[in-house]
């Protein structure tokens, strides 16, 4: 790698905390985070009924950490209105 930077690959998860926690590395000051790590993935759903609270929403999602879920609006006639799409 380049500027001063080093990939270091932990073989279990044991070792990526013990170099997660170094702060110097042969007398070096560092820094070390797992790439991707803070990464966020988001969608739409749509259709979703517009008496749904986005709690409801937020309860009923599976298989990941849901952080935020908003209802889409929609500006029509001069007036916003919300629509039955969620971003989650």
């Amino acid at each position: 790698m380049n500027n001063k930077r080093v990939l270091i690959h932990a073989n279990n998860k044991q070792q990526q905390e013990k170099i997660l926690g170094m702060n110097s590395l042969n007398g070096e000051k560092m820094k070390a985070h797992v790439p991707g790590a803070m990464a966020k993935v988001g969608g739409v759903i749509s259709g979703v009924p517009l008496d749904m609270s986005m709690e409801d929403v937020k309860s009923e999602l599976k298989g990941g950490k849901v952080v935020e879920v908003t209802r889409l609006k929609s500006k029509r006639h001069g007036t916003l209105k919300e629509t039955v799409s969620v971003l989650i």
